[in-house]
């Protein structure tokens, strides 16, 4: 029975020095501690983006079209914030797409126009506390010829 007292008597001393490492050491990593120790952050609701990772996307029904056939364009955002969506045919870069979009993306059809050969579309996303990101999707026009049946 001496013994037992003797391993109680010593394990509470152990206890409040670990105690004191583990408060210490989550005071060193910020995860305790006041207020004024998060001084560098802004007051009031922090924003936390979840899923769709961090870029938007832009994606099209196919990868070749011929001048005149209709084209889906679909995009995908990481969240609420603003968009561009532009396309470039050559050295000519026409805004299709400029606003708020509420974070669900989109679909919309376009007719595909000549010049022929590669052409791109662009979209920017900014994050609304700063900051954007981009990407892009490319695919071919080819001119529509007449086949003979």
């Amino acid at each position: 029975m001496s013994m037992l007292l003797r391993r109680v008597s010593v394990g509470p001393i152990k206890l409040v020095a670990l105690a004191a490492l583990m408060a210490g050491a989550l005071f060193a990593m910020g995860l305790a501690g006041s207020p004024a120790a998060h001084a560098d952050q802004p007051p009031g609701p922090q924003s936390i983006i979840v899923g769709g990772g961090g870029q938007p996307t832009i994606t099209t029904n196919k990868f070749f079209y011929t001048a005149g056939e209709w084209a889906q364009i679909c995009y995908h955002v990481p969240g609420p914030g603003y968009v561009q969506i532009t396309d470039q045919q050559g050295y000519s870069v026409k805004t299709l797409v400029a606003g708020y979009d509420n974070g669900a993306g989109d679909c919309f059809w376009g007719t595909v126009t000549p010049p022929f050969g590669q052409e791109c579309l662009r979209i920017v996303y900014w994050f609304p506390y700063g900051g954007s990101s981009s990407n892009q999707t490319c695919f071919q026009v080819f001119p529509s010829y007449p086949f003979p049946y």
